[in-house]
């Protein structure tokens, strides 16, 4: 079982994930549909309005992954929060480069350090017990 201390770092960076996705998701609704003419502005204008959606429900999933995870007694839970862990901090690298910094990048940041603080706590507890 997971200590007090490894269970706060991957809530917090679950926290994070899931207030980032909902801030996300509130601005979906205001992403203008396509315009109605034909050809590729169409096609760019639904694509970026899943994207958008996709983004949002991807952070959410992720952050109940984690969860799980840091309560589950398997083995490889360990692997699941690093995966999850590595999956966020890349997200963030992307954003960065495409979109440079902002508030979106940093949170994603911090949610990916918060979720490898506890893989490593996670590590720690699994060799003493072992």
């Amino acid at each position: 079982m997971t200590s007090t201390r490894t269970s706060y770092a991957v809530w917090i960076g679950s926290a994070l994930l899931a207030v980032g996705a909902l801030f996300h998701l509130t601005g979906y609704v205001s992403i203008p549909s396509a315009p109605p003419v034909g050809g590729l502005e169409k096609f760019f204008g639904a694509a970026f309005r899943a994207l958008w959606l996709f983004a949002s429900l991807h952070w959410l999933l992720i952050a109940t992954i984690c969860v799980i995870a840091a309560k589950s007694r398997a083995r490889f839970a360990q692997l699941i929060l690093l995966c999850c862990a590595v999956i966020i901090l890349t997200d963030a690298a992307l954003l960065f480069w495409f979109l440079g910094p902002f508030i979106g990048a940093a949170i994603l940041v911090a949610a990916g350090i918060a979720l490898l603080v506890g893989f490593f706590r996670l590590s720690t507890e699994t060799k003493q017990a072992g």
